[in-house]
């Protein structure tokens, strides 16, 4: 999903590459738009821009990969929790009686 997501950043990404010598960038700007979140992290290395793009571009789909897999693990731990908390509960109730 990460990556699908990031499929469009690399076509801006590209085509910003591509477009260095026009006249007015409109891709890069797009770019920088589609990547408003990382924007301090921009403004701060503006020299190196539009190459300091691949960072979050690859980034993202890396970090959306390992918390996909990480799911599972996390499902069972609330799960259990939940469980827990109904079995606490069913106790708390016993006590009033």
């Amino acid at each position: 999903v990460g990556l699908v997501a990031s499929i469009p950043a690399l076509i801006l990404y590209i085509a910003s590459i591509s477009l260095v010598n026009a006249e007015f960038n409109y891709a890069e700007v797009v770019l920088r738009i589609w990547l408003v979140p990382y924007s301090k992290f921009f403004v701060t290395f503006e020299e190196l821009m539009p190459h300091l793009a691949l960072i979050p571009i690859i980034l993202f789909p890396i970090i959306t990969g390992i918390s996909y897999l990480d799911g599972p693990r996390r499902r069972e731990k609330i799960l259990k929790a939940i469980e827990q908390s109904d079995a606490q509960r069913a106790e708390k109730s016993k006590v009033g009686r």
